[in-house]
């Protein structure tokens, strides 16, 4: 298995940089290793498993959008707001597209803020991680 590294930024008072370790290549891979660090007894690590999952729904929808010819340029601080521009776009002419967008707004909200950066531990934050995230890689059709 591949691994990566990227950093990111965690907002709770006196916390840093982190480096993220990322085993997988794929939407699928990353989020399967991401759903066995969320059984970790440690903060942290449900944290970053919170980031880890939300990166394999990012690296899903924008492999969606690119089917569609709709392009991300994941490397710009406006890349959150393309996205769901673009997914908006494809909203207005069908229902995976808009239910898709839905989906990527919760977990947005839940795993990448409510779970990573501010470090809530939410119940919902649980259901999100499982089904929302497994909805999203079947309708992007995400290996």
């Amino acid at each position: 298995m591949h691994l990566h590294y990227f950093q990111v930024t965690m907002t709770t008072p006196g916390e840093e940089n982190l480096d993220l370790e990322i085993e997988g290549e794929t939407p699928r891979e990353i989020y399967d290793a991401a759903l066995q660090e969320r059984k970790s007894k440690s903060n942290l690590k449900k944290r970053e498993a919170c980031e880890k999952a939300w990166l394999a729904v990012v690296k899903a929808v924008d492999a969606y959008l690119d089917k569609n010819d709709l392009h991300v340029d994941t490397g710009s601080r406006d890349a959150f707001s393309e996205r769901r521009v673009n997914l908006g776009k494809l909203a207005s002419k069908g229902n995976d597209a808009k239910r898709l967008s839905r989906l990527n707004g919760e977990a947005s909200d839940y795993l990448h803020v409510a779970g990573f950066h501010e470090g809530k531990e939410l119940d919902y934050i649980d259901v999100v991680f499982k089904e929302t995230v497994q909805e999203i890689l079947e309708l992007t059709d995400a290996d």
